[in-house]
């Protein structure tokens, strides 16, 4: 063998065992790599009450005092008692479970125990509350008290913030519970049989209510609400009006002088049982003087305006729904147009007066608390604040009155999308001066009154909590 065939041979040789031995080594074992865990994102809850509450009436019942033979007033001390559970309902179709937990974006949002705490509550927890008031009767009357056991919703707007997005709803807290007096009347005593009564002090709790009223209208509840239970009966008419602020009211501001709604001078069931005549829808211009009579409902469907020189004329008791579905009404990525949030301009004269016992109302297409359920969706939207636009009155309205009105649920327009909403005042007048004579404006948007270009209304009775007229 040469020295080339020798060094040949040891060269396979040795590729061989080495392919040998690298065959038989264990693999490599790979290198593990820590998997990054997605960070959880930011979350946020604003809670933005809106002012006075809303007041619900649950249950409405009559209680008769006699005190025909007595020489002394007769004062007498009702209870009444309610479990309250601690909840809250939001718009816009968003599903609030039993924990107060709103599941956005894959994230259980605090939504409940966020606004339970604004009022120093604990969410889903029950209060079983006894409040009371005082009746009395006069010597020689036999006096009839209508009371109302009403439920106290606190309102506002829930502002959720989820890394770089916000979503915006209306919510409605249910927190305390009161009774109230609504209206007293001697309904006069029985002719004189035997020995007449002598007055003696009753013990409280002791007189006998009448058979509750029915209430026939369902609960005006947020837009598409579906799985907050409502163990109790729910609201069916509201009395106390909203002021315009979404920041808290100071406890210090007395109430205002148009808190309480003007109806409840008369039969307060009135407006909850009428069905009217007829529905009339209205929209476009009136160029001749025209009356809306008693016992219809008019809808304004679209913009309504009155001719310079042109009289409209409303008499009392007659009902005004306005349609739009604004801001307020839980829809808060519509556009402005499929909002449709409808105004009534005056450049002629508008002559609205109503009386105390028939106030005249103008009122959004979703409150079925007035006229009952005019749109015909049931329970499936209820009005809130920025429904449609306003009243405008411009100059040539001078010779305008309003009297015994109640406006309720106007003051916004859309402009694009929610983003972008505008707040009008509910009663805009821009130069006339009319008479205001126990005007009530309820659950304005923002802005209730407000005077532009020398306006200067006569105010009688009436008190304004968001206007910049003197």
């Amino acid at each position: 063998m040469t020295q080339l065939q020798r060094f040949r041979f040891m060269f396979i040789s040795t590729a061989l065992v080495m392919a040998l031995i690298g065959g038989c080594a264990p693999p490599a074992t790979p290198t593990r790599v820590a998997e990054e865990q997605p960070e959880s994102p930011w979350v946020d809850v604003r809670v933005i009450p809106s002012g006075e509450p809303l007041v619900s009436v649950v249950q409405t019942e009559k209680i008769v005092q006699p005190n025909c033979g007595g020489t002394l007033e007769v004062e007498n001390v009702v209870q009444r008692s309610r479990t309250i559970i601690h909840t809250v309902e939001l718009g816009g179709g968003v599903e609030v479970n039993a924990r107060g937990e709103v599941g956005l974006l894959g994230t259980g949002v605090q939504v409940g125990a966020a606004i339970a705490a604004q009022y120093g509550q604990s969410y889903g927890t029950e209060d079983t509350l006894t409040r009371a008031i005082t009746v009395k009767a006069k010597q020689g009357t036999n006096m009839e008290h209508t009371i109302q056991q009403v439920e106290i919703w606190q309102l506002g707007t829930a502002e959720i913030t989820i890394g770089d997005q916000r979503f915006t709803y209306p919510y409605q807290f249910r927190n305390d519970f009161s009774v109230e007096l609504v209206k007293s009347q001697n309904i006069g005593c029985p002719p004189a049989e035997g020995v007449p009564s002598t007055p003696t002090a009753t013990p409280t709790n002791t007189l006998t209510p009448e058979p509750a009223l029915p209430t026939d209208t369902p609960t005006p509840k947020l837009a598409a609400l579906t799985n907050t239970p409502t163990p109790e009966p729910t609201p069916t008419f509201t009395t106390i009006s909203v002021p315009s602020s979404v920041s808290p009211m100071p406890t210090s501001t007395p109430e205002p002088l148009v808190a309480k709604s003007t109806i409840g001078a008369g039969d307060i069931t009135q407006y909850r049982t009428w069905r009217p005549d007829k529905v009339i829808e209205v929209g476009g211009t009136i160029d001749k003087d025209t009356v809306w009579t008693a016992g219809n409902l008019y809808v304004i469907t679209q913009d309504l305006s009155v001719s310079q020189g042109i009289v409209l004329t409303i008499q009392p008791g007659v009902v005004i729904k306005v349609s739009g579905r604004g801001p307020g009404g839980g829809d808060y990525y519509a556009s402005a147009e499929s909002l449709e949030q409808r105004n009534l301009f005056v450049a002629g004269t508008l002559l609205a007066e109503g009386t105390e016992e028939q106030p005249i109302i103008f009122t959004s297409l979703q409150d079925d608390t007035v006229a009952g359920d005019t749109n015909g969706d049931a329970s499936n939207s209820s009005p809130a604040p920025g429904n449609w636009g306003r009243i405008e009155m411009s100059t040539g309205s001078d010779a305008s009155i309003l009297r015994h009105v109640e406006i309720r649920y106007g003051g916004a327009q859309a402009i694009g999308y929610s983003e972008n909403v505008q707040s009008h005042a509910v009663l805009s007048l821009k130069g006339p001066s009319p008479l205001l004579d126990s005007v009530v404006i309820l659950y304005a948007y923002d802005v209730q009154l407000s005077c532009e270009s020398g306006a200067n209304p006569k105010i009688v009775n009436s008190q304004f909590v968001a206007t910049n007229c003197e």
